[in-house]
């Protein structure tokens, strides 16, 4: 899944320009950043990094310093990406979408796909598919992709409703 899909999490923007230079070219529209914060910064800074550069930004107005205030405070777990970044402008528009808990796994997860799971991803896929395919279909849609997935491993995003009797689904 695109970073630019995602639609899950609690969605903030930001509108911030650079301090001191203008954004690099690796800093593209629908691409994804890392927020974070140096301890002595001002509040309504932040570093940008997307895995190949990194660049000082600052808030453009006063609702998205305190959204970098309430990213600071909290330091919950996010995914941001670039919405806008129009060359020759000095300024980039970052989706953020916050998330109530964040859980690492040190070890490698298995799945298993049987005939029952073949079916429904046929069903939504409009089409036959074997096996592989809707392994293929399901990794698209569950684990993250983009630049940053080499750096930090493979990711996904698990979401789920508890039901009547306590269990989730």
């Amino acid at each position: 899944m695109k970073i630019s899909d995602q639609h899950h999490g609690v969605v903030a923007q930001l509108r911030v320009k650079p301090v001191s230079s203008m954004a690099p070219a690796s800093f593209a529209q629908n691409s994804e950043v890392f927020v974070r914060f140096e301890p002595a910064s001002d509040s309504s800074m932040a570093r940008l990094s997307n895995g190949q550069d990194s660049l000082t930004v600052q808030s453009c107005d006063d609702a998205s310093s305190r959204t970098l205030k309430a990213l600071r405070e909290t330091d919950a777990p996010r995914i941001c990406w670039i919405m806008q970044n129009v060359p020759g402008q000095d300024e980039l528009l970052i989706q953020v979408h916050r998330f109530k808990s964040r859980i690492d796994w040190g070890e490698a997860v298995e799945f298993s796909v049987n005939e029952r799971i073949v079916d429904r991803v046929q069903n939504l896929a409009r089409k036959r598919l074997n096996t592989e395919q809707v392994c293929a279909w399901l990794a698209d849609r569950i684990f993250l992709s983009g630049q940053l997935a080499d750096t930090q491993g493979q990711r996904a995003i698990a979401t789920g409703s508890p039901e009547r009797d306590g269990k989730f689904r």
